[in-house]
């Protein structure tokens, strides 16, 4: 991944969706921590994704939460299993939510994007891979958009004033997942983690104690409050707030069949 030169990096293996949009959250994610002036700005080192300037945190923790996160969280968005993840900003003393930035993922039925993912070159004809590099294409250029939109925040009123500080040093952050079932019947309380057997990577985590779901007063997403959401126990629960939403962004990529988009919120 472009912003965290890591072990864990295969590079000898060809991009598929899951690595494409594992690598964008990534990326995004350390970017809003940037230009929301969450950490200080020496923290964060300048790189570049797909041609556009932006930012990576450099503490090992934070690298390690977001990708250790996101191994979890990617799969279920390819499955649609998720349809909305979110980066909470919020004070660890009070609890208090500052910011929340949420990504929602629409998938189009009619496309299988899981099946078109799992396939390799090996598997592929000529026209297929063409087809898949187009696909692939037109993905990367909807998501630079929205990076591109992230990045523009940096010195203005939604993101950081140059010179600066926003944020307490009390500040962090989590990042939590909107799961729903593939029967679309929304799952809540308990039943949430009895209906994550077709998403092992989740169901992995939250046997491993890693991942729990958060309490329905703490599900802090734009859609429907009955639905599961879960999050990484390495953060604590964040309470409910009033919210004054901004959307910043919104794609549509008809050859993945995924609809991506971008909301901010505040407190009022």
């Amino acid at each position: 991944m472009e912003i965290a030169p890591t072990r864990r990096q295969n590079t000898t293996t060809a991009p598929n969706l899951t690595k494409i949009i594992g690598s964008f959250i990534e990326v995004i994610t350390h970017e809003i921590l940037f230009t929301s002036s969450l950490y200080p700005f020496d923290a964060f080192s300048p790189t570049r994704h797909y041609g556009v300037t932006c930012h990576a945190c450099r503490h090992p923790d934070v690298v390690d939460y977001i990708f250790e996160t996101l191994k979890v969280a990617v799969p279920g968005i390819i499955s649609g299993i998720v349809d909305e993840l979110c980066i909470i900003l919020y004070d660890s003393e009070t609890d208090k939510v500052l910011e929340k930035y949420t990504l929602e993922f629409e998938l189009d039925e009619t496309v299988n994007i899981a099946e078109m993912d799992s396939s390799t070159h090996h598997d592929q004809t000529v026209s297929e891979r063409k087809v898949l590099d187009e696909v692939i294409l037109n993905l990367e250029r909807s998501l630079r958009d929205i990076l591109l939109r992230i990045s523009t925040l940096d010195g203005t009123d939604l993101g950081r004033k140059r010179g600066q500080k926003k944020f307490s040093s009390t500040a962090t952050f989590k990042i939590c997942v909107h799961t729903k079932n593939l029967k679309g019947r929304h799952t809540t309380g308990s039943n949430a983690s009895q209906d994550v057997g077709e998403y092992p990577e989740l169901q992995g985590a939250i046997e491993e104690g890693k991942w729990s779901m958060a309490d329905e007063e703490y599900s802090n997403f734009s859609r429907n409050s009955n639905n599961a959401t879960m999050h990484n126990v390495n953060e604590t629960n964040v309470k409910a707030n009033e919210f004054v939403m901004r959307p910043l962004k919104s794609v549509h990529v008809p050859s993945c069949g995924m609809n991506i988009q971008l909301l901010m919120e505040r407190l009022k």
